[in-house]
């Protein structure tokens, strides 16, 4: 599953009982500190169980945020 389709299921089904991680099993951390595959950061990886629903979502916009920023920089290279 895509981080875009991850964070597409949660929204769209607010009274799911828990965000599902958004790992892919490619699991790498970049020289900025977050993962390759899914785009979180070493504690948002070490906390993930530990956060809320709400943790979580926010976890998630900003792993949308970081891949559209991958995304621009590859395409711009």
């Amino acid at each position: 599953m895509s981080l875009k389709q991850a964070t597409s299921q949660q929204t769209s089904n607010p009274s799911a009982v828990s965000i599902a991680s958004p790992c892919v099993n490619i699991c790498a951390l970049n020289d900025e500190g977050f993962c390759i595959g899914c785009y979180r950061d070493g504690n948002e990886i070490r906390l993930w169980n530990q956060y809320t629903d709400e943790q979580k979502q926010q976890v998630l916009n900003s792993c949308q945020r970081r891949a559209e920023l991958d995304q621009a920089f590859i395409k711009s290279a």
